[in-house]
This record gives C-alpha cells, sequence and structure tokens, in this order.
C-alpha cells in the first residue's frame, strides 16, 4: 500500500513509514494478548 502511496507523493509515503515504525517500535516486547488488546483498541477509537 505505501508503495502505491509513494508513486503519487513520496513525501506522504515517508511520513506514512515513520508512523508503521514508531507503531511497530511500540508493540514490540509486548505479548501476544496485549498485542491483540491494542488492535481492539485500536479498531473501537478509529471505527
Amino acid at each position: 500500500m505505501i508503495e502505491a502511496v509513494e508513486k503519487k507523493n513520496p513525501e506522504l509515503a515517508k511520513r506514512m513509514r515513520d508512523v508503521l515504525d514508531g507503531n511497530c517500535a511500540r508493540l514490540e516486547g509486548l505479548s501476544p494478548a496485549a498485542v491483540d488488546f491494542s488492535k481492539e483498541v485500536a479498531i473501537l477509537l478509529y471505527c
């Protein structure tokens, strides 16, 4: 998905990668249950 955005807007793609990297770093080291919980919370907040 980011690759498709990059073709049209490289700066937006860079920001998307930065956000994705930050999110992955926050989830690193958490248990699978904690990761699943954080996904559920995100879905509730953004839907």
